[in-house]
């Protein structure tokens, strides 16, 4: 179903998230990325989080608190159907994306993007 993926040089990205296309560009060699999905979730919690996109993908966070230096500590899975495919402990930190390349999918490669923001009041 690609009319569902929203090509990102023609959404309306919040202004926080303008210049992604161009961040992707730089690590990933593609022409063209669509937006297929996004989720929000709190993760200043002391137990684990996971960001469910579908049945066969998805992303365990642990937060291990607020970084020094501002930010959050925190240890990324991420894991397709029962295998672990990524591993790694992490600060994240506001306007500085983790970019996480996953499988192949249809003609070309599913990336997680893992961003921090400040919650809306």
């Amino acid at each position: 179903d690609g009319g569902a993926a929203a090509d990102l040089a023609k959404t309306d990205l919040p202004k926080n998230l303008q210049d992604l296309p161009v961040r992707l560009g730089k690590v990933f060699p593609f022409a063209r990325f669509d937006l297929l999905g996004q989720h929000t979730q709190d993760i200043f919690r002391e137990y684990e989080s996971w960001v469910v996109p579908s049945k066969d993908l998805f992303l365990k966070l642990d937060s291990k608190g607020k970084a020094e230096g501002g930010g959050m500590n925190l240890h990324v899975q991420f894991w397709q159907e029962q295998k672990v495919l990524v591993k790694t402990d992490t600060v994240l930190r506001e306007g500085s994306p983790l970019f996480i390349g996953g499988p192949k999918w249809r003609d070309g490669q599913l990336i997680f993007v893992l961003m921090l923001s400040k919650p809306e009041s």
